[in-house]
């Protein structure tokens, strides 16, 4: 996918909505750790692609996870030191708390939060995690964590008291993102910033069946890849954090292309954290500063 110049939709963080580019401003929602699209009229909802009626931003400084609801000025509930978040299909939000070591439910429009995952003590014995940093979920309400510390990655079933583990040895403990393999519960890709480089691996493998760092342009190399997103062509996209741009991997390919760069402001994504797809496949990108960019599909 090639997308056109960029243009800078809010500023310090704000709502998401499809009729309009431009929106009021906020301020204090600065550096944001991601931005997730949700569809608020459909039962299928995800992270990565949806309409975008409903935004989460994630902050890790200020230690909150914001809800903006289209309309609103304001909505805020604030949480200890949040890792990332996710949806379920239903709408309820997953959000990592690496202070206490849980994973907090929250149903859709609720402010209070269940935990089906973590036992808020920090380990490696059952139901325990360390510095927990990513979550997604699966259709079937399945909890999947990457457990920083321990370097593995947990599974708890849906509504299991108990935890088993999916995948150990991680390449680092600087596996930041996962995100499942197009058409797979059992095989992940992750973005590992320690080692500038994106990695596949299954279920019951001992290493990873490909490992991902190298872009077709001068800048040759990945250089902290943040967040990972498919789009609906199977096609995974990162945010290359310190080169300030999108590479994208086709489907097959272990060589990446620029698909969002620039040196002249609005364009280039200025350190970015993560990246979103809306319904017509315009790519937004939340970066360090705050703020967050929307480039249009070609």
């Amino acid at each position: 996918m090639i997308v056109e110049f960029g243009k800078k939709i809010h500023t310090k963080i704000m709502i998401l909505c499809y009729n309009s580019n431009e929106g009021s401003q906020y301020s204090g929602l600065k550096p944001n750790l991601g931005i997730h699209l949700s569809t608020l009229n459909i039962m299928n909802i995800n992270k990565n692609v949806g309409l975008a009626t409903s935004m989460k931003v994630q902050q890790l400084p200020f230690r909150t996870v914001h809800r903006w609801i289209e309309g609103a000025d304001t909505g805020r509930t604030v949480l200890l030191r949040p890792g990332h978040l996710t949806f379920d299909k239903f709408g309820s939000v997953y959000v990592a708390i690496r202070a206490t070591n849980i994973v907090l439910r929250f149903a859709l429009n609720s402010f209070f939060g269940a935990t089906p995952a973590g036992s808020s003590t920090s380990g490696n014995g059952n139901n325990e995690l360390h510095e927990l940093i990513d979550i997604i979920v699966d259709d079937d309400l399945n909890i999947y964590v990457v457990d920083s510390k321990n370097e593995h990655v947990m599974k708890w079933p849906c509504n299991a008291a108990m935890d088993f583990l999916m995948i150990s040895n991680l390449y680092s403990g600087k596996v930041v993102v996962m995100i499942f393999a197009p058409n797979s519960t059992d095989a992940f890709y992750f973005s590992d910033k320690q080692n500038d480089s994106m990695y596949l691996r299954s279920f019951g493998q001992s290493v990873p069946s490909s490992i991902l760092k190298e872009v077709n342009t001068a800048i040759a190399t990945l250089q902290e890849p943040y967040d990972l997103v498919n789009d609906p062509y199977t096609n995974l996209y990162v945010a290359d954090k310190l080169n300030n741009r999108a590479v994208m991997f086709c489907v097959g390919l272990i060589v990446g292309i620029s698909v969002v760069k620039g040196n002249s402001p609005p364009a280039a994504p200025t350190v970015p954290n993560d990246a979103a797809f809306g319904w017509n496949l315009n790519l937004y990108m939340g970066l360090l500063d705050g703020n967050v960019m929307e480039y249009t599909r070609l």
